[in-house]
């Protein structure tokens, strides 16, 4: 499979299971804890602010395939100094963090899906970094892929 193959069918699962989780399925639910309700809406909140904060970050190297745009540059400031994948993280916060407040089995299922394509994506999408900035390996090795090393 080639890089623009490869990269259409990343983005392609994406958009679908972002779909395929606004859809009201009812494979079970369960109640939660008010406190768990305020846990899930401060990490919505987080998420929502991972994504604005890279977004703003990326600017016009902003492109939604792995493979970088020619205009690309490596990005290793701001919040992209703690996590390689904001952008990934904060759609997983934010998605995982829904389900739950929501006591939503097929909602977090689905959010696990999400997880996984990411998580492939950004393997995908480091191997590309990798050939396009020599720099990223040493970048990569300080940084953690989508929580800050600690």
């Amino acid at each position: 499979m080639s890089n623009s193959t490869k990269d259409r069918v990343f983005v392609s699962l994406q958009i679908i299971l972002f779909f395929v989780f606004a859809l009201n399925v009812n494979l079970g639910r369960f109640e939660i804890a008010r406190v768990i309700e305020l846990i899930c809406f401060i990490f919505v909140f987080i998420g929502i602010l991972l994504i604005i904060s890279a977004l703003f970050q990326l600017r016009k190297s902003i492109f939604p395939f792995p493979t970088p745009s020619k205009n690309a540059s490596l990005i290793t400031s701001g919040i992209f100094k703690y996590i390689r994948h904001p952008i990934y993280c904060g759609i997983v916060l934010l998605f995982l963090s829904i389900g739950v407040y929501y006591g939503s089995v097929y909602k977090i299922l689905i959010s696990f899906f999400i997880f996984g394509v990411l998580y492939l994506k950004s393997i995908h999408e480091e191997k590309l970094l990798l050939e396009r900035f020599p720099e990223y390996l040493s970048y990569k090795n300080r940084t953690g892929r989508f929580f800050p090393n600690i």
